[in-house]
């Protein structure tokens, strides 16, 4: 159990989910719908993609407790189970196993010019951990282009091994991308907004220490507001098969973004900013399950 909350279970559950809905959007919307026909990645492949991205997940976690470990002791922020030494250790073999995975199924699917998107991306949460963490929105930025990220691989991938989608799916997969990258990235705002008081005394130099917590409210809540335009936009120009899809969306995405932005604008206390990023994680998985409409 402590071993699954070092790895953040709950996150990388929120992964897999993404990229299985990802992949199952893609064949249901190919333009051979026939899920028994042999299109994109086969099923034993995809499991490996999806393995190798959340053992990425898996690593940045641990670095990051790493190189917060002392301020998590400190501020008890979190409790840390194990000692930094034996976070290296773990991270480690964990990191060298997803290169295998990684390079292995590259090999196997003739795409060895995709590989490079793990040492990358380990190399960059690696350096986020340790240098770009305390530089405020740069670092809230990159950690939210992951997330993007968690679905761009799959739809690249699936793309090079043959999956063709219409215009229109395709422009659902980008939006819903670009909606992960801003959710995530006001997300972030607002768990610095958080942890402000400890990063402060810490020596940390997020944005609400940068600018303070009032500026840093109207920040995050002018990304909502971007965040509710594309919701918008995408309900009146998009064609919905049926009522329920376009329901899910302003029942469970536009209403909820207004919510959200709303609390983010009057609240000033911490447990209010926890309930909102707790609000915000639940908003992307709504977004998520949007793609399970046929």
């Amino acid at each position: 159990m402590k071993l699954l909350q070092l790895f953040r279970a709950n996150n990388l559950i929120i992964i897999i989910l993404t990229q299985c809905i990802v992949k199952y959007y893609m064949l249901t919307h190919s333009r051979l719908p026939d899920l028994s026909s042999h299109i994109g990645l086969s099923y034993f492949d995809f499991s490996l993609l999806v393995l190798a991205t959340v053992i990425i997940g898996a690593a940045g976690y641990l670095i990051n407790d790493y190189f917060d470990y002392d301020l998590d002791l400190l501020s008890n922020r979190r409790t840390p189970y194990f000692s930094k030494k034996t976070i290296l250790k773990i991270y480690v073999p964990v990191v060298i196993l997803g290169l295998l995975i990684s390079l292995y199924l590259a090999i196997r699917l003739d795409l060895v010019d995709l590989f490079w998107f793990y040492p990358i991306a380990t190399v960059l949460l690696f350096f986020y951990s340790s240098h770009l963490k305390t530089t405020g929105l740069p670092a809230n930025i990159l950690v939210s282009l992951f997330t993007a990220g968690v679905v761009g691989i799959v739809l690249l991938s699936e793309y090079r091994q043959g999956i063709v989608l219409s215009d229109s799916a395709i422009a659902v997969l980008y939006a819903f991308m670009i909606f992960a990258f801003l959710v995530n990235l006001y997300r972030e705002i607002i768990k610095d907004m958080e942890d402000s008081d400890s990063d402060k005394a810490f020596g940390l130099n997020t944005m609400p220490i940068q600018i303070g917590i009032e500026r840093s409210k109207i920040v995050s809540s002018f990304i909502g507001a971007i965040t509710l335009l594309l919701a918008i936009c995408f309900t009146v120009f998009s064609e919905f098969n049926h009522i329920i899809s376009l329901l899910h969306v302003i029942l469970f995405i536009i209403l909820p973004i207004i919510f959200i932005v709303y609390r983010t604008l009057t609240s000033s206390e911490q447990k209010h900013f926890s309930f909102i990023s707790l609000s915000l994680k639940i908003l992307m998985i709504a977004g998520i399950t949007f793609l399970l409409y046929p």
